[in-house]
């Protein structure tokens, strides 16, 4: 359960909020204590530890949001503070107290409840994971951290910890269940261990702390059994595909679909390892490694963010890389037996398990060196040339596989055809990399040319930009004054709702933001007439003077695409209280800070390429200030983070 606090002298709005935390309650199933109070001097005088989140209004009649923040701080370092005001420019000062984040007045539901969620976010981070024990008619709390080992004994469950034992009935299996996200571990039917506190494991003995538990053996062999078996069977291909998948764009739920994808896998790994055996039909062979092929694009395009042609293209690198490291397993024991070593079967456990670890190693070694240099910004950009010659290379590779197996059945030695077949395959495996590089050299430098249009386009729209900003203050102002004039003439009625309306769309174009920075100026107020043309609220707190030292062409640049890619995603926003963009510009230890939060772009978006483009231009002005651009997706927001060191001087 999670203690609020909301501050806020006004009534109608402190019950608002404090109705908002009710509404996220029972929609998200949280505990939430909420206590309200009218004023900062009744928080602090005197002020009760045990707060998580305090909601703060900047102007209060008695002791301000401020001065409240800054004493809250001198006793609770950990308390998550969010200001609520109307004010935007009192918001940059909230971090010199270390505030979380601010919410712009009027507030809507959506925008709380995004602050509020990252906020519990934050505490449950910090937290980790409890246990409530029912001990003597009453609640203990013990952090899964402090937990050596659960024993079961004498019908009872007992939690050791370094200092004391606590002892509830319950069941190890339930408690194992519980556990199982905070690294607990069987090792017998009687203990269960918090990997966290093991010191060691000799021969039948774990040490936890200073403890000395025995390793069951039955516990032993089983799990040696249920795990070798599957994991030798299924270990090349997955390897290979981690291996080419983790340097790609994956989808949200990346684990559970490898998971799954493990276990649908086993099939298609026992039917190579059937196929390799000699067993069957070539023809039904060469079925078998054609529904790899096709399993292994599948696989790929379920786990990852790739379309068909380029999940189909590294289902072929997957497939060959796999297939190539195991003739080269074969490769290495038949030089080891022609160098004098006693022949073992390919299907003993040893064997089995050094074939396991060479694949793992030659697929980790592709992950950090072939793997990652393939694709562009995670994603493979694969053109119907590209995918055909790779689909040529896939055939090439089956072709060698049907001679192989021919030559098996006529009586060959595996010695003398088995090295051809890794030669082809490695000979297939360069000519896709020559391939890849090929290819993605003349898309770069497609893209480089594309790229450099368009920034030298946006350097230039800086200055029409400004005069255009400049004219139309310029025909606002005129307007306001003739607005004037007409109303000295005391018109009608009629006339008069005429000019308040006339007076009314002059103010609104006429809106110029003031950061301290000129150029800011100029893309602020023309980012502003596009957001509300659409409908769009845009919440900026900006302290300009601290770009003073970026060129201006630069500085248009950079705020002209991160805004024109957020005004698209809001723009595509059914409900109003999404279509919402938050802009800070601010100074943090003599860095200069740049945040801006606002809707996911939807997946299938006509604007995707384009904000692509966007981006690289905007973390090409960042390189050139020596910075650093991250982006994250925060559910249904996206957000951008900029900070440039501040400039050298001479």
């Amino acid at each position: 359960m999670a203690k609020i606090a909301v501050v806020e002298d006004n009534d109608a709005m402190r019950g608002e909020l404090c109705g908002f935390i009710a509404q996220y309650a029972q929609e998200s199933g949280c505990q939430l204590d909420v206590t309200p109070f009218a004023d900062g001097s009744q928080l602090v005088e005197p002020y009760r530890l045990g707060f998580d989140i305090i909601f703060l209004d900047i102007e209060m009649p008695t002791l301000g949001g401020m001065p409240t923040a800054e004493r809250i701080r001198m006793l609770d370092p950990d308390v998550i503070l969010i200001f609520v005001t109307n004010m935007a420019q009192y918001a940059i000062r909230g971090y010199e107290v270390d505030a979380m984040d601010f919410v712009l007045k009027p507030v809507s539901y959506y925008q709380f409840s995004t602050k509020l969620e990252r906020a519990l976010q934050r505490i449950r981070r910090r937290r980790g994971g409890q246990m409530a024990l029912q001990v003597g008619g009453g609640v203990q709390l013990l952090d899964t951290d402090d937990i050596l080992y659960l024993e079961t004994r004498e019908r009872l469950l007992h939690y050791h910890t370094a200092d004391n034992t606590w002892s509830v009935r319950g069941s190890l299996l339930k408690a194992e269940k519980e556990l199982a996200p905070y690294h607990f571990a069987r090792c017998n039917q009687c203990y269960l261990v918090n990997l966290r506190h093991v010191r060691g494991v000799q021969d039948d003995i774990v040490q936890v702390g200073e403890e000395r538990l025995e390793i069951s053996r039955r516990q032993r062999t089983s799990f040696l059994a249920a795990v070798m078996t599957p994991a030798v069977c299924t270990g090349g291909l997955l390897a290979a595909q981690l291996a080419y998948w983790l340097p790609l764009k994956r989808r949200p739920d990346f684990a559970r679909r490898a998971a799954l994808n493990a276990v649908a896998m086993l099939p298609f790994a026992q039917l190579m390892v059937w196929g390799n055996s000699g067993h069957g039909s070539t023809w039904l062979l060469l079925v078998i490694y054609g529904i790899t092929f096709a399993y292994a694009a599948v696989s790929t395009h379920l786990c990852t963010k790739m379309d068909w042609p380029a999940s189909a293209y590294c289902g072929i690198w997957i497939v060959l890389t796999s297939e190539s490291l195991y003739e080269l397993w074969r490769v290495v024991l038949w030089l080891a037996e022609a160098l004098g070593m006693q022949h073992t079967a390919l299907d003993s456990t040893p064997l089995l398990l050094g074939q396991l670890a060479f694949t793992v190693a030659g697929c980790v070694i592709v992950r950090y060196t072939m793997a990652p240099a393939m694709p562009e910004d995670g994603d493979y950009r694969i053109g119907p040339r590209q995918l055909g010659s790779a689909g040529l290379l896939g055939a090439i590779f089956v072709f060698q596989f049907f001679a192989l197996q021919t030559s098996l059945r006529v009586g060959l030695r595996p010695s003398a055809v088995v090295t051809p077949s890794l030669l082809t395959q490695l000979y297939c495996l360069t000519l896709l990399y020559l391939q890849t590089e090929l290819f993605k050299k003349s898309a770069m430098q497609k893209e480089m040319e594309a790229l450099n249009l368009l920034y030298d386009r946006q350097r230039k729209q800086y200055q029409i930009a400004r005069r255009n900003v400049q004219i139309i203050n310029r025909k606002c102002h005129e307007l306001k004054v003739q607005i004037a004039d007409l109303r000295r003439l005391q018109p009608d009625e009629a006339t008069v709702r005429s000019l308040d309306e006339a007076e009314q769309a002059a103010r609104m174009y006429d809106a110029n933001a003031a950061t301290g920075n000129e150029v800011l100026d100029v893309v602020l107020t023309e980012k502003s007439l596009l957001c509300e043309s659409q409908h769009i609220r845009l919440n900026c707190v900006a302290d300009g003077a601290c770009l003073a030292y970026v060129e201006p062409g630069d500085l248009y640049a950079l705020f002209s695409n991160l805004l024109d890619q957020a005004v698209d995603a809001a723009a595509q926003q059914q409900e109003t209280d999404h279509r919402m963009i938050d802009l800070l510009v601010c100074k943090r230890q003599g860095f200069a800070v740049i945040n801006v939060i606002g809707p996911v772009l939807p997946a299938q978006s006509e604007h995707g390429r384009r904000h692509n483009y966007e981006l690289k231009v905007a973390r090409r002005v960042v390189q050139k200030y020596n910075g650093t651009m991250s982006t994250e997706p925060r559910g249904a927001l996206f957000a951008v983070k900029i900070v440039l060191p501040p400039p050298k001087t001479e």
